[in-house]
């Protein structure tokens, strides 16, 4: 019994690794950015995506409890 279902599941996963789809590649861009705080400008590290930048949540939510 446990061999037919491990059997199964290996099925599944090769078959399932044909379907696949590869991944582009994406570059991140370090950046610096300010943003502005309780009128104070903050530097963050972001990084720019695709022409977006994109922040840590971590370091974003660090600066607003600090200001609460």
């Amino acid at each position: 019994m446990f061999k037919k279902i491990l059997s199964l599941v290996i099925v599944l996963v090769l078959t399932l690794s044909l379907f696949t789809v590869p991944v582009s590649a994406v570059t991140a861009i370090p950046t610096a950015s300010t943003v502005l705080v309780d009128g104070q400008n903050i530097a963050f590290d972001a990084y720019n995506i695709d022409g977006n930048n994109y922040f840590k949540l971590r370091d974003i939510a660090y600066v607003i409890n600090c200001t609460i």
